[in-house]
């Protein structure tokens, strides 16, 4: 089901896409990370009272982002920035895996190889996994130097726990790209459906409900449900199960991909 060659393939084929990303992210981290205002207590309640509740839902709440190291990075970087970038970078590479290959009208010469349509899916993803691994840890040490130049206590714990949980936010973004792109094997569309369907789901976790509390019950639905960053930096606490079911998505979405692509004509 692995194909080593197809995996060494994927990686140096996104090499520089990969190395452009990482360095870019790991500066980005660091400037957010020194962008830290150490705000006073009663200045930064002063803040939060100016700020309207739908605000402090998307972003949070300044009390704890302007006054602490850790909740400035759960406002600052992974709130949004993290995920936004990676999450892109991720629906990318996944659209490689198939819909680059149809719409280029490369994916016959790639099938006519001593390869299944099952090998193809399965060593790709390995490949995009491990890029998707290697990116992140820049930006995990461009938020641990930003820590230490500015003389803050040093988590790096919560940082890895913060990280690590976007990676399976990413796989799970990757997964549902891949599953688009079997049934419309098309980059741009299937990029604009990934990132419409992933944008609508963060405002419903983080505004809809809010403004609609019934909706709340459907909170689960959505794959930002465990992606609880503000637990992890603030509190310092993290549900394994979280972890759990992003990989079940994950798995379970490239499983029907992988099962479609191997059953479905192919247009050339």
């Amino acid at each position: 089901m692995i194909n080593k060659e197809l995996v060494r393939m994927f990686i140096r084929r996104h090499l520089i896409l990969s190395l452009v990303v990482s360095i870019g992210s790991g500066i980005l981290a660091l400037g957010l990370t020194l962008l830290f205002p150490d705000t006073h207590l009663e200045d930064a309640a002063k803040i939060s009272m100016g700020w309207p509740q739908i605000m402090k839902d998307l972003f949070g709440d300044p009390i704890h982002a302007f006054t602490d190291i850790y909740g400035w990075l759960n406002l600052q970087v992974f709130h949004i920035t993290f995920w936004a970038i990676f999450g892109v970078f991720a629906s990318l590479l996944a659209s490689y895996i198939v819909a680059t290959e149809v719409e280029g009208k490369t994916i016959d010469t790639l099938l006519s190889c001593s390869i299944t349509r099952s090998e193809v899916i399965v060593s790709r993803l390995i490949g995009l996994a491990m890029i998707l691994t290697l990116s992140i840890i820049p930006f995990f040490l461009g938020c641990l130097l930003g820590i230490l130049i500015l003389g803050q206590p040093l988590q790096i714990d919560a940082i890895g726990a913060a990280c690590l949980a976007g990676l399976f936010l990413f796989l799970v973004v990757a997964a549902t790209t891949l599953l688009i792109s079997v049934y419309i094997p098309y980059q741009t569309p299937c990029l604009i459906i990934t990132w419409g369907f992933f944008g609508f789901l963060f405002l419903f976790k983080e505004a809809i409900t809010k403004l609609v509390p019934v909706l709340n019950n459907l909170a689960f639905l959505s794959p930002y449900h465990y992606y609880r960053t503000a637990d992890i930096l603030l509190r310092q606490t993290y549900l394994l199960s979280d972890w759990v079911v992003l990989l079940c998505i994950f798995i379970s979405f490239s499983f029907l991909a992988a099962l479609y692509f191997a059953r479905r004509d192919i247009p050339l």
